[in-house]
């Protein structure tokens, strides 16, 4: 057989080319044909050879590339609560000061205070974004409107033709398993109990650089409860 590298004639169970020194390897032996083909022949077998594996090599860059964005979507998902937990503490301290706990407080009034409490948990993780959490994923926004916890991320390059309802249904699976996995100290569970007496949700949206809603994922406090 011949040196892909050099052309030179080389014995056929050699592992390198004993003139330029290039390491034969299998896949590089599609590209070699008999001596006694015609040159035809032989143009015509490693066209059809370097087709096949160029787009092998296709299919295996677009399966890493939609497993590397639903990682990255994942992770940012975990930043994204983690941060959640972090401001809690001193928020509801600083709202606490604004109301008077000892005297009893009217179901109206909790409902009104529940939702201050949404609302600077939402701003206060608004100040630090966008946050960038993996290649083309940003988190942009958060906020709390019609009684939702909302999030905004943007995925670049995506387009609504990426995503179909069996890719969103895993998506939320994954993300709500997730979330399963954020909320597991006892101060946790009670800000969902608190968020799922008043019938307020997690809304996760999907958006591209055109500001097109690709998705978006809804999620309800007692799914995470169970």
């Amino acid at each position: 057989m011949r040196c892909v590298n050099c052309g030179k004639t080389i014995p056929e169970d050699a592992v390198f080319c004993n003139y330029c020194g290039t390491k034969i390897e299998i896949v590089k032996q599609v590209y070699t044909t008999q001596e006694n083909g015609s040159e035809c022949g032989e143009t015509e077998n490693r066209t059809i050879h370097k087709e096949e594996i160029t787009n092998s090599i296709d299919k295996s860059k677009t399966t890493k590339k939609t497993v590397l964005i639903v990682l990255c979507v994942l992770l940012c998902i975990g930043i994204i609560f983690f941060s959640l937990k972090v401001y809690k503490s001193n928020i509801i301290k600083e709202v606490a000061k604004e109301y008077n706990y000892k005297k009893p407080m009217s179901e109206e009034d909790l409902k009104l205070k529940s939702e201050t409490d949404m609302e600077v948990i939402a701003w206060e993780i608004d100040k630090e974004l966008p946050l960038e959490t993996g290649p083309g994923i940003t988190i942009t926004k958060c906020s709390f409107e019609d009684y939702s916890l909302v999030y905004t991320i943007l995925l670049k390059g995506q387009s609504q033709s990426n995503y179909n309802d069996e890719s969103i249904s895993e998506t939320r699976r994954n993300v709500l398993e997730e979330l399963k996995k954020v909320f597991v100290d006892s101060e946790s569970k009670k800000d969902l109990e608190m968020m799922d007496k008043y019938n307020y949700d997690i809304v996760i949206i999907y958006t591209n650089e055109l500001d097109e809603e690709l998705f978006r994922i809804n999620i309800q406090p007692s799914e995470i409860l169970i």
